[in-house]
């Protein structure tokens, strides 16, 4: 894996440094004196310790106010993650049961909405069983990962 070239150059990552914060969830954790830890990737913007930042999206499509309280790459502690870094990052009052893998941490000058509908252009290129309205698959995006069912095609069914 050493020979594969990044997805993106140091100066595209510099580039989205300077966006609004957006941090992938992968992983939470919760640690005995810290409380809720979640672990994942800063993919814009930048984050530092004590930055207040939305939480979500939760079960019922919202994003809620947490802080930082501390940051940790590479299993040291810092104060500081910019876009393109792995960081875990400590949440103030929060609890682990509310926070899960695919959620997200967003700048609040974003205005985030969560998305329970949507449209796509579905390329089949192969499938055992037949397809159609009703249909439930998984869909992946990013690090989410999601039943979703067909609820209206173009096509009456696909074999």
């Amino acid at each position: 894996l050493n020979v594969v070239p990044p997805l993106l150059s140091t100066k595209e990552w510099e580039e989205y440094a300077n966006e609004d914060a957006e941090h992938r969830i992968d992983e939470v954790f919760s640690i005995s004196g810290v409380g809720t830890v979640v672990g994942g990737t800063l993919l814009r913007g930048s984050v530092r310790q004590g930055d207040e930042l939305l939480l979500g999206p939760n079960d019922n499509g919202k994003f809620r106010p947490v802080t930082i309280s501390s940051i940790h790459r590479n299993r040291m502690p810092c104060n500081f993650a910019t876009a393109g870094q792995t960081a875990c990052v400590s949440l103030s009052t929060t609890d682990q049961w509310s926070v899960r893998k695919g959620m997200v941490l967003l700048s609040p000058r974003l205005t985030p909405e969560a998305c329970y509908e949507f449209e796509a252009d579905v390329y089949l290129l192969f499938h055992s069983n037949y397809i159609c309205k009703g249909f439930q698959t998984v869909i992946h995006v990013g690090n989410v990962r999601q039943t979703a069912t067909i609820i209206n095609m173009n096509k009456v069914g696909l074999d």
